[in-house]
Order: C-alpha cells, then sequence, then structure tokens
C-alpha cells in the first residue's frame, strides 16, 4: 500500500508535481528549500493556498486512479513533475495522464490568486516547524471542507411561488 500523506513544494515547470503525494505537490525546481524568518503569509494567501491544495488532490486521486494500473508501484511512488526522468519511465498513456495532471495543478495555483513561486514558499514555510502557519491552514482547509459538506446537505433552495393577480379586465 502505498503512502501520500505528505506536502511537498511546487515547482516551476510544466512537469512538477508529484502524484504520489497527498494535497500539494511539487513545481520549481531549483528553488532554495530554506524557509527565511522572513516569510510572512497573511490570510488571504492562506485561505488561496487552502483551496489549491484541496483541487490539486482531487486531481491527484484521478490521475493516481488512472495511472496505478499502468505502471508499477516503485515508480508510481517516484513519480515528480520537476523530475522529468520519471516522467520519461512511463508509458505513454501513464504520461499523457500525468503531464496533464501537472499542468492542470498548475493552473489551479495560479487561479487561486497565487504564484507558483509564493505557493512554493508557503508549502517549504508548512513543512518546516512552523506551527502556527500549520494550524492555519488545517483550519482553513476544515472551513473549506465544512461549507462544502454544508452545502452539500442543504436542500436546494426553490423560488416562492409567484403571486398571480387575477386578470378581471376582459
Amino acid at each position: 500500500m502505498l503512502k501520500f500523506n505528505r506536502l511537498k513544494p511546487l515547482q516551476q515547470t510544466i512537469v512538477g508535481l508529484s502524484i504520489g503525494l497527498s494535497a500539494a505537490v511539487a513545481i520549481a525546481a531549483g528553488l532554495p528549500t530554506a524557509v527565511t524568518a522572513q516569510t510572512s503569509i497573511d490570510p488571504e494567501e492562506v485561505q488561496q493556498y487552502a483551496n489549491s491544495v484541496l483541487q490539486i488532490e482531487t486531481l491527484r486521486t484521478v490521475a493516481l486512479r488512472d495511472i496505478q494500473p499502468l505502471v508499477d508501484s516503485a515508480i508510481l511512488q517516484a513519480l515528480a513533475c520537476h523530475e522529468q526522468d520519471t516522467v520519461r519511465r512511463l508509458p505513454n498513456e501513464a504520461e499523457d495522464i500525468f503531464v496533464n495532471y501537472c499542468t492542470q495543478s498548475i493552473g489551479v495555483v495560479e487561479q487561486s490568486g497565487l504564484t507558483v513561486s509564493r505557493f512554493n514558499e508557503i508549502t517549504r514555510a508548512y513543512n518546516s516547524d512552523n506551527l502556527s502557519l500549520k494550524a492555519q491552514i488545517q483550519q482553513a482547509l476544515q472551513q473549506i471542507q465544512s461549507e462544502a459538506v454544508s452545502r452539500s446537505t442543504q436542500p436546494p433552495q426553490t423560488q416562492p411561488a409567484s403571486q398571480t393577480v387575477p386578470n378581471t379586465t376582459n
């Protein structure tokens, strides 16, 4: 059984996300891995990050499901979009699925309002011993998931029946 419970920073290449990791994954090879003390992450960025992570996780789950029957689990575990050698080892069908996943994940990050570079910074900060940031991100993730559950369990809102006034003029 494969374990997929780590965050990995997004890398800046089209081939930059890991399929074997849950939540956020990789996009810009060569970025420094050290997080400076000056990294300041505002609440809006935490929210954008959390939204991205949840959307990427959905993409990852689908890609993993589609690629898993096509490749050996050792290859699957090593897949990372920023490591082109791992991508080249894939059969054509699996490579197409994986590259599509990587490309879509980059788009998710950019559509959230974050740059890939900023997403990476937040991921590195999350993976450091920044307990406050971890708590903020976990809270944002839980809030987003709770709101999604709440919306899905609410009955659809119906429009009130319009009161029609009979036409008395003939």
